[in-house]
């Protein structure tokens, strides 16, 4: 972890040099150091434990009390029993907190600095070779680092080293704990920021600016974000130029991009200093196309880039747009639909009221003549019979026309239980003549049962009617060989559904939508009333109405109208 520097011994005669411990560089005066220990040992063990050094060389034992380093003086000789310890300097007190009297002898030392039994038997078994390595080699000891424990129970990484003078050895120790607990802290903030940067949900890629070609330049580091999103592993993006290459295949396209990426890159002038935001659309390696946000901010060496993906975004918009153009659209219909039946509605007010004139005439007169030929009795029954129909039938027009013109003046439906199977057995009925007269075959498929439904029989009865009516005059006028209408009433859980077939030229496709506008026929002879009140009632019940292609040759018009459902309260209301 850390680099060492192998230290020197020179102590000439007469003068002194320079040791280099550790790696701080920190010096230690050796003064005629051994000459000096050489008087300590002709003292005896006996003066050394009770005496002290007793050195007569004050600047040495000034340097060595006061020094910054802590330090110790060993006797290491292997004929006098176990290693003591000689002498403790303030500093080496300071940082470990014990004194001389815990430290004379080394095993309890040992015992104290190494509370753990099989590290302190390492310790002890790597401290000896070193310093036989040391005897043979110039006596400097090896620089180790190692844990100590303070008196105090604190757990201190200090680096020891030493020198071996004769029988003694000079013990160094430095401080590494706030040092290690730094490297610690950037270690592990380099691993969390590491983490960060793998697991962060956007894309973001690390990227070296050192060379002023752009294309060149390495990309560093990509996250998982970038492979997910883009599909493009760190292999395939070594350089700028590769991912510029791969992102933006048009040529055109990549030299805008690349201008005005890069000319705002530019002008970045010191580390930290942040990106404007640029969108730009990317091609991913499944050949999608992604709308994505850019910016980052520079480094000491390189740039940090992030983006943001704003597909989603941007096809939420577009679709927006769109949807406030169909809303608009059809906002403009909607006005044009209501104007048209606006216009419909004065049209059919208008004609109501021109029909209504002669229609009351002609049924006055119908019911006087009646009335004068009920008096004869020698007037045939048959000139009676005719009479009373044309009474029937002046009242079943006007009946007809009021119910146009409340349906044309968007009266609300009244909701009342009808059965629909009423609805168009009436309707038959009342085109029967006209279908005889076109000699056309009419086929009726019905349920056994009533089908119900919440609406207005009247309403329903004449939509039911036109559909009928168009359909033959319809094969009529088109001179068809073959003359058919086939009606028929399905039900399903929630809905019954008229199907009305003719055998007729049937429609074009393009006519198929327009059908159903007011004023709008595709016969010479129709008004363009017909199948808009047909759509209108349906409308009015709930319901659907759709035209297409006959199996008899014509064409095929079915209503879908909700069924009535249990339970549900029927009266009369607006629908």
């Amino acid at each position: 972890m850390f680099m060492r520097e192998k230290g020197e011994l020179s102590i000439p005669n007469g003068g002194y040099s320079l040791i280099y411990f550790n790696t701080l560089d920190m010096k230690v005066l050796s003064y005629r150091l051994k000459a000096r220990l050489a008087r300590i040992r002709k003292l005896g063990p006996h003066r050394v434990s009770t005496g002290g050094l007793g050195w007569d060389d004050k600047p040495f034992r000034r340097f060595f009390e006061k020094s910054p380093i802590p330090m110790t003086i060993d006797d290491i000789h292997q004929s006098r029993g176990p290693e003591i310890c000689l002498q403790i300097n303030d500093s080496f007190r300071k940082l470990f907190g014990y004194n001389l009297k815990e430290t004379r002898n080394l095993n309890d030392w040992f015992r104290r600095a190494f509370p753990d039994i099989q590290h302190r038997k390492k310790t002890i078994y790597k401290w000896k070779q070193d310093i036989r390595w040391a005897r043979r080699n110039g006596g400097i000891m090896p620089i180790v680092e190692d844990r100590v424990r303070t008196k105090d129970g604190r757990e201190l990484v200090v680096e020891v080293g030493g020198v071996i003078l004769g029988d003694y050895l000079l013990t160094t120790f430095t401080d590494l704990t706030k040092r290690v607990r730094t490297e610690q802290q950037l270690a592990e903030s380099e691993s969390l920021f590491r983490m960060i940067f793998e697991k962060m949900p956007i894309p973001a890629a690390h990227v070296d600016l050192g060379c002023k070609d752009y294309g060149k330049n390495p990309v560093f580091f990509t996250n998982q974000a970038v492979h997910r999103v883009f599909g493009y592993t760190k292999k395939e993006l070594p350089n700028v130029e590769a991912w510029m290459i791969r992102a933006y295949p048009d040529p055109v396209y990549r030299k805008t991009m690349h201008d005005k990426f890069f000319g705002q890159l530019a002008r970045l002038k010191n580390v930290g200093d942040i990106l404007p935001p640029m969108e730009f659309q990317m091609r991913c390696k499944d050949r999608s196309v992604k709308h994505m946000l850019w910016t980052g901010f520079k480094m000491a060496r390189g740039f940090f880039a992030l983006s943001t993906d704003l597909t989603d975004v941007r096809q939420v918009q577009a679709d927006l747009r769109a949807a406030e153009e169909s809303i608009k659209r059809l906002g403009r219909e909607e006005a044009q639909r209501l104007q048209q039946k606006l216009q419909t509605s004065v049209v059919a007010s208008a004609v109501a009221h021109e029909v209504n004139q002669p229609l009351s005439e002609i049924l006055i007169k119908s019911q006087l003549a009646l009335q004068q030929a009920e008096s004869y009795p020698q007037l045939p029954s048959s000139l009676r019979g005719t009479l009373r129909s044309m009474v029937e039938d002046s009242r079943r027009v006007s009946r007809t026309i009021e119910k146009m013109r409340a349906l044309l003046r968007n009266v609300p439906t009244q909701q009342i239980s009808t059965d629909l199977r009423e609805c168009i057995e009436s309707s038959i009925l009342y085109l029967k003549r006209v279908m005889a007269e076109g000699k056309i075959q009419l086929q009726y498929n019905h349920p056994k049962k009533s089908v119900r439904i919440l609406g207005d029989s009247s309403q329903l009865q004449l939509a039911i009617t036109n559909l009928l009516r168009n359909a033959s005059e319809a094969i009529q006028e088109g001179g068809c060989q073959k003359r058919k209408i086939c009606i028929q009433l399905v039900t399903n859980r929630t809905h019954a559904e008229i199907i009305v077939d003719d055998s007729g030229p049937g429609l074009a496709p393009h006519l198929r939508q327009q059908i159903f506008s007011v004023l709008t026929s595709n016969r010479p002879k129709g008004t363009g009333l017909g199948l808009y009140l047909v759509r209108t009632t349906v409308l009015n019940h709930g319901g659907e109405v759709s035209v297409g292609e006959s199996p008899l040759g014509g064409a095929e018009f079915r209503v879908r109208i909700p069924l009535e459902l249990p339970g549900r309260i029927t009266k009369n209301g607006s629908s």
